[in-house]
């Protein structure tokens, strides 16, 4: 079982680590010989990126126990180092204590004892050590909570119920955070290291709830066993915890060296979208479906709300690193606007090139009998080799496309723009997406079709975490001036999409029709006119006379109304019109929710909150693009016969 398989994070392996605090007595009776298991796995790890050519890295919330041992044992050997803490560093150090006096005594800058020191002094030296994101937008009312918990294990006697209260609000508040933590560490990772006893419920953001998130969103687990450490098991799906003695999962050490020894430094940063040409336009002759879609549908403005553009905006975030900016406008917006640029102008080609397929087999059809009506019938040759000119045209166009792979290709950097796009509001907040989660290509699986996933990773994982502290007012700004503004933009953008190919499609239909209409029309007049002169009303030769401009005319209007009818079926205007409303619809959703969290008067905003906002923006923008491509998948450019 080789670890190939895993979408890793190009240029490195990052390792996710969650597992028992100290206080678990399996933990604490096995502690050498856990460290002792994490370390060879470490090794493995290790032997595996020489090999490949990549750098190891863990990322963990440096929770008093396995997190903080594990960062040790990574940094030892010149690992890199992320660490989203559920709460600031000192809050942080003093909710992984256990004695409230201890955790007070850390808080106020007093004297803990010797083991609760050294707790402090290992977080914030490991903190000063990585890539550190402190989720600090509660510390307040975790402070406040620490206080009241200390005060009443002062005193037995001391308002009991209140101290009952106090620890209560303050295990949920912690919870919560971790959870949030942990969920940042599942996204960055690309396997999950998680030391488990195989039977402790545990509780939100504990090391259970981490692993079952974690194998939910198709992240692998690698367990140890804390009760006999020497028992390793790959999970892979959420079922496996219910099962993890099973020895199907059991790797021995040669087995977990196979499994390390299969990681491929070939799986890395794509070159897919650096072969496309950036034109700035599109081929002419290509221009036909935007041409009909702005003449059918209409241009303009959206109308929707004009903000300033994300750079100036994050710009003007607080306490956001203008370091993490540059690099988000560096790796993720100028890709963006690279990606979009030449998946439009592949998607003029592409499309284009399909009406143009339709509107020269029109063509050809009517070069093929245009010389009755303009010769009298008595010269057809030009007219041949302009038929044939076309029809020959038609089948350069779909062999090239075939050959070039425009629609494969106009897929793929569609799927980096649209990833792109939404990515900048998951990094602000320290989120990426989890490896299991990333959508696959519709091409062959042996064409590489999955690079856009790997490159939109690549971006993401090359800005990784903003080394900040997360604040109340960074969480409203964020929420304001990024998130809602995407909602904003998106909803009314998919709104004036689906008006202007509903209008296409109606519009489109009409004119098929009225062609279909007039060659009833010029038929039946043909008929009349030769039974007026069958009848003496009109002259013996008048049907002879017309016969071949009413030949022409007969054929001409029900070809140009099929080959309308074929451009309708290929765009599938209507379709994607319904597409577009329901993805505006879900949009509308989140930004009234959005809109809850900003006029919200008491209560400050958690991170968790606002990240699960994102998270529900980025769920739409992924829904509509396996939407957009399972209507398209089957619709390569073809003969139209």
């Amino acid at each position: 079982m080789a670890l190939g398989g895993v979408r890793r994070s190009p240029g490195r392996l990052t390792l996710g680590v969650t597992g028992h605090r100290e206080a678990n007595a399996a933990f604490r009776a096995n502690r050498a010989a856990i460290l002792s298991a994490i370390d060879t796995i470490l090794d493995l790890a290790q032997a595996g990126c020489d090999r490949a050519g990549l750098r190891g890295c863990v990322i963990s919330p440096l929770a008093q126990g396995t997190d903080i041992e594990t960062a040790r044992l990574a940094v030892a050997r010149g690992w890199d180092l992320r660490a989203p803490l559920p709460f600031g560093v000192a809050v942080n150090s003093a909710v992984n204590i256990d004695d409230p006096a201890e955790r007070l005594a850390l808080i106020d800058g007093g004297e803990p004892g010797p083991e609760a020191r050294a707790l402090a002094t290992a977080m914030r030296d490991l903190a000063g050590q990585a890539r550190c994101l402190q989720l600090a937008e509660d510390d307040a009312t975790a402070i406040a909570l620490i206080r009241a918990c200390a005060a009443g294990d002062a005193d037995a006697g001391y308002d009991q119920a209140g101290y009952d209260q106090a620890a209560a609000a303050l295990g949920a508040l912690v919870s919560d955070h971790a959870a949030d933590a942990a969920r940042i560490v599942i996204d960055h990772a690309d396997l999950l290291l998680a030391v488990w006893d195989g039977f402790s419920p545990g509780g939100t953001g504990g090391t259970r709830h981490t692993m079952a998130t974690a194998l939910a969103l198709g992240l692998p687990v690698l367990w140890i066993d804390a009760r006999a450490p020497d028992r390793r098991a790959l999970l892979t799906v959420p079922e496996d915890l219910a099962r993890v003695a099973d020895p199907r999962h059991l790797l021995d050490t040669a087995g977990l060296a196979d499994w390390f020894g299969g990681i491929d430094g070939a799986v890395t940063e794509s070159a897919g979208l650096d072969r496309e040409r950036d034109d700035r336009s599109s081929p002419w002759l290509m221009r036909g479906y935007r041409w009909i879609e702005h003449r059918l549908g209409g241009t303009g403005p959206h109308g929707g709300p004009v903000h300033a553009p994300l750079a100036e905006r994050l710009h003007a975030l607080p306490d956001l690193p203008d370091g993490f900016v540059a690099a988000i406008e560096r790796e993720v917006i100028a890709r963006f606007d690279r990606a979009d640029r030449v998946s439009t102008r592949l998607s003029d080609i592409y499309r284009g090139g399909m009406v143009l397929n339709f509107v020269a087999s029109a063509a050809a059809i009517l070069a093929g009998v245009s010389y009755l009506p303009l010769t009298g019938g008595q010269v057809k040759w030009p007219f041949a080799l302009i038929e044939f000119v076309l029809l020959v045209g038609i089948v350069a166009t779909t062999a090239v496309a075939q050959r070039r792979r425009w629609h494969a290709r106009w897929f793929a950097t569609r799927r980096l723009a649209e990833y792109l796009r939404h990515a900048p509001a998951l990094l602000l907040l320290g989120l990426g997406r989890a490896a299991g989660t990333w959508p696959r290509g519709h091409d062959k699986p042996d064409s590489g079709a999955n690079w856009p996933e790997i490159d939109a990773r690549a971006a993401i994982e090359r800005v990784g975490l903003p080394t900040m502290t997360i604040t109340p007012a960074y969480l409203r700004a964020v929420l304001d001036q990024i998130l809602r503004v995407h909602a904003e933009d998106q909803e009314a953008y998919h709104r004036a999409k689906a008006g202007r190919l509903t209008r296409v499609h109606h519009r489109l239909d009409a004119l098929a029709e009225t062609a279909f209409k007039l060659a009833m029309a010029t038929v039946a007049l043909y008929l009349l006119i030769t039974l007026g002169a069958g009848l003496g009303v009109l002259g013996e030769d008048m049907p002879h006379a017309v016969s071949k401009p009413f030949t022409f005319l007969g054929v001409a209007f029900p070809t140009f109304g099929g080959a309308l009818s074929g451009i309708r079926y290929f765009g599938d205007f209507e379709r994607f019109a319904g597409i577009s409303e329901v993805a505006a619809e879900k949009l509308a959703h989140v930004r009234e929710r959005i809109e809850a969290c900003l006029s919200r008067t008491s209560g400050s905003l958690r991170h968790g909150e606002v990240a699960d906002l994102a998270m529900a923006l980025d769920a739409i923008v992924i829904d509509e693009l396996e939407e957009w491509q399972a209507v398209f998948a089957n619709k390569a450019i073809t003969v139209p016969a």
